[in-house]
């Protein structure tokens, strides 16, 4: 990994728990208020690849540089908490059942069924608050550029996230599949792109918001025509890397150790989950990982090729290097 992608790593995670700290209540209420921060921090600080924080500011970074934090930042810490509620809730009894996540107990092992719920909503919550709350606090100048920053940004990860997006793949995953449904390479796919892509999606489109926004010498609007375009190519990048990322997820649920992945390995095949290595083998699943990874450097291309005629520049090139590495990372993490 290149220094940069480590920095910004480290300074994602120096900001990750403030943004569950809330104000002491009344003295009654005490041991309570303890107990609500401990465990919403729990699962948000118990490490973890930081992907799509990463990837979001990667891209901010490859359209302006160190300019670009004071969106990338809050933007984010955002999608980070978004993620973490759905594993929180992703490792219930009522779901995928699951005792370790990130290598620790996970929410409900710790605190009980009804407050890892919880947990999981508090995070979901909480994530656009960190969004809302930044044009409150800008200058005057900025503050009209910045709420439009806010509303746009806030649209992305509430469509990604919500029952067109992450909740789709997720009901998907858990209904009640025919044998032919079961057996549905299309099916998984869809799966997939919902469960996974659609996040990392909005890590690459948020990028490019919080990028834009940071230029002051930009004359496009976030509303324009060529940004509306750029925000979909985005999007599609990332759907095309999160299919990868899920491919090799389900590989590693049966190659590697449960040490290895800081959670319970094996449990797809148990659950007669329906993946890549069970539609296809685990040859032509690395082989179909490299393809949709290849389409998503496709699209990166497509993407820097629209933001260099919307600014008029060439890209930064320490940021947009480490995004690549990054790229490139994901794809190997089987071999």
């Amino acid at each position: 990994m290149t220094a940069l992608i480590n920095r910004l790593r480290g300074e994602f995670e120096k900001s990750f728990g403030g943004s569950v700290e809330f104000l002491p209540h009344p003295s009654v209420a005490q041991n309570f208020c303890h107990e609500i921060v401990d465990a919403h921090k729990h699962p948000l600080c118990a490490g973890g690849k930081r992907v799509r924080p990463t990837i979001l500011a990667l891209v901010a970074g490859s359209i302006n540089g160190d300019t670009s934090w004071d969106f990338a930042l809050p933007a984010g810490i955002a999608l980070e908490l978004v993620h973490t509620y759905s594993l929180v809730h992703d490792d219930l009894p009522c779901m995928d059942n699951d005792d370790f996540r990130r290598g620790s107990p996970t929410v409900h092992k710790l605190f009980g069924d009804s407050k890892g719920v919880l947990v999981g909503d508090g995070l979901l919550t909480r994530a656009f608050e960190v969004l809302s709350v930044v044009p409150s606090v800008a200058s005057e100048s900025d503050k009209s550029h910045t709420a439009i920053w806010a509303s746009q940004s806030i649209l992305a990860l509430s469509r990604a996230a919500g029952f067109e997006g992450m909740i789709w793949g997720q009901w998907l995953d858990v209904s009640k599949l025919s044998d032919a449904q079961k057996n549905s390479e299309d099916l998984w796919k869809r799966i997939a792109c919902k469960k996974t892509g659609c996040l990392l999606g909005a890590a690459f489109e948020m990028g490019v918001l919080a990028g834009l926004t940071s230029v002051s010498t930009l004359t496009e609007t976030l509303y324009s025509e060529n940004v509306d375009e750029l925000k979909t190519i985005a999007r599609e990048c990332g759907e095309h890397v999160g299919l990868a990322f899920q491919i090799v997820d389900d590989i590693l649920d049966v190659t590697a150790s449960s040490e290895q992945m800081g959670k319970t390995t094996g449990k797809d095949i148990r659950q007669e989950k329906l993946t890549a290595v069970h539609l296809l083998g685990i040859e032509k699943a690395q082989e179909l990982a490299a393809t949709e990874t290849q389409k998503a450097r496709e699209c990166l291309d497509a993407m820097c090729c629209g933001l260099r005629s919307v600014m008029g520049r060439e890209l930064n090139f320490e940021y947009f290097s480490a995004l690549q590495e990054l790229f490139q990372s994901l794809l190997m993490r089987h071999h």
